[in-house]
């Protein structure tokens, strides 16, 4: 819906919004969908969907209360950690397999869920203030700063300066002589999940330094996209020999990637000073720059090669094809086997083409999962041919728009805010045009030579195809957008 919320004509994401409350089931995996309907509403300036929804949108938050929350004063069995008004989930069920904070698939307090809850209680909040509901915005407001506290108390490493994992049933008892008895529970690995909080503006300022582990070579920064799990640890590897396809125990998700970009323009748009020592302008176009050129695929000629089939489906469990820990010293290959950092044969005849997939391999740009798929023949039990080409889990065009454009959506029509997020001197010129908000006709564009778009040299903005606002180079403005309306 993000994605979809700039296209010029809004039913396509109204009706998928209807879809999702009406017929789908929006609680199988974690998603953020009252802030996703908020956020088409921001774009549109029309709060009639929201209003249709909001009664679905408290019944479905309110389902998930009561099954992936312990209610106070719930006995709950030996062993497990009672932290009343904080989630529990498996990273299966948030869409992230065979994690390496997952812990083999069991309930943990995770990041993810309680960021998107807190979202969710943001933003039916503000979905019931701005239909004029103020009992309702302060009830869910009331929610929202109660799972920000459990989240930022719990879950945040102190040692580590990083948000993490809270197994549900520890394996090793909780000490009882420690002020926070937490602490030495939370997993060991830092996850990409652990920037989720600021996508939704939830992290306290102290905890910016977390950013620091972004361009970290032994954090997550790789040249084709950033790792699901940090380097530096043991258990990141990425492998071609697992006996399941969609791993996060290393390989880049452009569905991760694309939150974690938006969270770090939420960052640099409200915090950029005080970020500065770990995180800038520069990373960001940087990292979105990678995440373009990782939206292909190089299409051969060759015949795949034949490796061995998975040892989930029979063969033998050799290791031949699997990728170990960048930092460690791999095994020896077999003379006639492939580098396993790149499963794919060499050929004079290559083309590439745009491609979406599942997975990558932050180290040389190959889909992985499509990889351990074709080399199992495209099994049907697992979606036969193809079936992560055209994979609808991530978003581009909203993170161009709201982040390198810099147009911030707002509820209200007053003010119109351009803070593009481009570092000096990177372009010459770019024009973004045709964007419906609010009902007008947005063009933001930059031009330092006035000679590619026959408008002076400079940055403008225009609503709908009139002049309003300009500047000597890129930088943020705010246009009073009502008079246009």
């Amino acid at each position: 819906v993000r994605e979809g919320r700039w296209l010029i004509n809004s039913t396509y994401m109204e009706d998928y919004s209807r879809f999702w409350l009406r017929e789908g089931n929006p609680t199988q995996y974690s998603f953020w969908i009252a802030d996703s309907i908020r956020a088409l509403c921001l774009v549109n300036g029309n709060f009639t969907l929201a209003r249709e929804l909001l009664p679905a949108l408290k019944a479905n938050f309110a389902k998930l209360r009561r099954t992936n929350t312990i209610q106070p004063g719930e006995r709950v069995e030996a062993g497990v950690i009672s932290i009343p008004g904080l989630y529990f989930n498996t990273d299966n069920r948030d869409g992230m397999e065979f994690s390496i904070g997952g812990q083999d698939g069991l309930r943990a307090y995770r990041p993810t869920l309680n960021s998107y809850q807190c979202g969710e209680a943001l933003a039916i909040s503000r979905l019931s203030k701005e239909l004029g509901d103020s009992e309702q915005a302060d009830k869910y407001a009331a929610i929202a700063a109660e799972i920000k506290k459990l989240l930022q108390e719990v879950l945040w490493d102190e040692k580590a300066l990083f948000f993490k994992a809270l197994p549900y049933r520890p394996h090793d008892p909780l000490p009882t002589n420690s002020s926070n008895s937490y602490q030495s529970q939370l997993v060991s690995v830092r996850e990409l999940i652990g920037f989720t909080p600021w996508f939704f503006n939830i992290p306290s300022d102290d905890k910016l330094v977390a950013w620091g582990q972004l361009m970290d070579r032994n954090g997550f920064y790789a040249p084709h996209g950033l790792t699901t799990a940090e380097q530096r640890h043991p258990k990141f590897a990425i492998d071609y020999l697992s006996s399941h396809e969609c791993l996060w125990n290393g390989p880049s998700w452009p569905y991760a990637t694309s939150v974690t970009l938006a969270a770090l323009a939420n960052v640099l748009n409200t915090k950029e000073k005080l970020a500065a020592p770990f995180v800038d302008k520069e990373a960001f176009f940087n990292l979105t720059l990678s995440y373009a050129r990782s939206h292909r695929r190089t299409l051969s000629t060759a015949p795949f090669p034949a490796f061995p089939a998975s040892p989930a489906l029979g063969a033998p469990g050799v290791g031949e094809l699997r990728l170990f820990h960048p930092l460690q010293e791999a095994p020896p290959l077999n003379p006639a086997t492939p580098d396993p950092s790149r499963i794919t044969t060499t050929v004079s005849e290559e083309k590439v083409v745009s491609w979406i997939d599942e997975n990558l391999n932050p180290f040389t740009g190959e889909w992985v999962s499509r990889a351990i798929l074709q080399r199992w023949g495209w099994p049907a039990n697992k979606g036969g041919r193809e079936r992560g080409k055209d994979y609808n889990h991530s978003t581009f065009v909203d993170l161009v728009i709201t982040g390198l454009v810099g147009l911030r959506p707002r509820p209200s029509n007053e003010l119109l805010v351009i803070n593009p997020l481009l570092p000096p001197h990177i372009w010459d010129y770019f024009c973004i045009d045709g964007l419906k908000y609010h009902g007008v006709i947005i063009t933001v564009l930059w031009d330092k030579s006035g000679l590619r778009y026959g408008h002076e040299k400079g940055f403008h903005v225009l609503i709908n195809g009139i002049k309003v606002a300009s500047a000597s180079r890129p930088r943020k403005l705010k246009i009073k957008l009502s008079q246009f309306l």
